[in-house]
């Protein structure tokens, strides 16, 4: 889950959301989760990122050990 102590709400931003996945793989996580966007609280959100995080974050990662430094060998 992406830190839900964090200041920030993961779903702050498209790009915010794409950092904070590059930083957990970095460690080595491959599975993030993250809270819906609500319309009022802690968790108050814009529906329009999560949409945009679908359309232009999520396309572009990579499935564990499709990358090229996997060290895969055939």
């Amino acid at each position: 889950m992406l830190d839900p102590a964090s200041p920030v709400y993961s779903l702050s931003g498209a790009g915010f959301f794409a950092d904070a996945l590059a930083r957990a793989a970095e460690y080595g996580f491959t599975d993030a989760v993250t809270y819906w966007p609500r319309s009022a609280g802690w968790y108050a959100g814009d529906e329009a990122v999560l949409d945009r995080i679908a359309a232009d974050v999520l396309p572009g990662l990579q499935p564990p050990g499709r990358g090229t430094d996997s060290g895969a060998r055939p």
